[in-house]
């Protein structure tokens, strides 16, 4: 028989034929049994494909530089899912992969959101469609965004034990950091409840608290706590878990005007050497607040996570109190709902608790100034710092 004679590919359902070469046919180990006579049809060198129409098979069953040519972005997806069902040979995997997503980025096909959906979701059954999204950076970041639409597919990541989980695995943990990047560089368009709603099914949990536990890989994120401020102004106050303090400023960092802002590791200067609960209200523009996990741990991948909000308040001297609490707003909202986001700080409890001032400020963990701009409804009082009613919730 001639090595060069023509293969006969019939399809099922159709009286319609297609005659490929046998240098297209080595391409793919769907026919290595054909060419090692292993098929009943092979005496005939004829192969039935079911799985692939006759309009994709007359795109795929090409050469290499034909095919790629005659892939649109309208049969991209239905190539590619015939592409892995023909397996190509392991030799010309990785360029033809390199070859596919070239041209898929040259066009900027992986602009339609769409298209990157479905190639997502395809992708958990079909090694070859997941190598290309893999291979291509700027083709995972575009699919990133989806990942939260297949939480059930990523839950299942994390029971098998098998090499293909732990390529799998890889994959999923890749399209996850994407898509962090994505949302710390503010470019992400995934709402706030239903990235909340991905976490909880890919952990299968009842609350966000618990999917967040469970991420963590930690038994359970801890309950609320307060924790009362006897000494605004002077002493830190403490519970089992962590130290807390409250300062007034009469002016922002470095003496500039006062503003919401974030501190971790080192924090604002003590205010005075005694430090500012004797400083009158009238001259107070902002609040800090400060708190630190006091713990830490053997294992130096374990974390702790924690978000501090006060409640403020000061008697009014006519029988009620002014509650100060509408000063700490945070302004980092939710860009959906418009609501105020949570401040938190995370880090490694792998090195011991850091140390604490004597006079009253924490010497790491998170601080947040808060502006006060009520200071002129104490212009006649002598009310101070140390008269605050202070409380932090946990």
């Amino acid at each position: 028989m001639s090595a060069s004679q023509p293969i006969s590919v019939k399809f099922e359902g159709s009286d319609d034929t297609l005659t490929i070469s046998e240098a297209v046919a080595q391409q793919y180990t769907f026919f290595q049994a054909l060419l090692d006579g292993g098929f009943q049809e092979s005496a005939e060198r004829t192969v039935t494909l079911k799985e692939i129409s006759r309009p994709i098979a007359g795109v795929v069953l090409q050469t290499r530089n034909d095919m790629l040519k005659d892939i649109t972005r309208e049969n991209l997806l239905d190539c590619v899912v015939g592409l892995d069902f023909l397996d190509p040979v392991a030799k010309d995997r990785p360029k033809l992969i390199e070859d596919l997503g070239r041209k898929v980025l040259r066009n900027r096909w992986h602009d339609d959101q769409d298209l990157c959906r479905a190639m997502l979701k395809m992708a958990f059954d079909r090694p070859l469609i997941r190598s290309l999204i893999s291979g291509h950076s700027d083709l995972r970041l575009a699919c990133a965004p989806f990942i939260v639409e297949n939480a059930e597919q990523v839950a299942a990541q994390w029971v098998t034990n098998s090499s293909d989980g732990d390529v799998m695995r890889d994959f999923v943990t890749h399209l996850l950091r994407d898509l962090k990047c994505l949302i710390d560089e503010g470019t992400c368009a995934v709402k706030l409840e239903t990235l909340k709603r991905f976490l909880m099914d890919a952990t299968g949990s009842a609350s966000f608290n618990e999917a967040s536990a469970a991420i963590l890989e930690c038994e359970r994120l801890a309950d609320e706590g307060m924790i009362v401020i006897n000494e605004p102004g002077g002493a830190i106050a403490r519970d089992d878990s962590f130290s807390v303090a409250i300062h007034g400023a009469k002016h922002g960092a470095f003496g500039g005007e006062c503003d919401y802002s974030l501190s971790l590791g080192a924090l604002h200067p003590i205010p005075s050497a005694g430090g500012s609960a004797d400083i009158p209200l009238k001259d107070v523009r902002a609040f800090t607040v400060s708190a630190e996990y006091l713990h830490s741990s053997d294992d130096p991948h374990n974390v702790f996570c924690f978000s501090p909000h006060a409640n403020l308040s000061v008697d009014g001297g006519d029988g009620g109190s002014i509650s100060i609490q509408e000063t700490y707003r945070f302004q980092c909202t939710d860009s959906h709902t418009g609501e105020p986001l949570p401040v938190f700080s995370m880090g490694l409890l792998g090195s011991a608790p850091s140390a604490t001032h004597s006079m009253g400020l924490l010497g790491a963990g998170l601080t947040v100034t808060i502006p006060f701009n009520r200071h002129e409804a104490f212009s006649d009082k002598e009310t101070k710092v140390k008269d605050i009613k202070a409380t932090v919730t946990i």
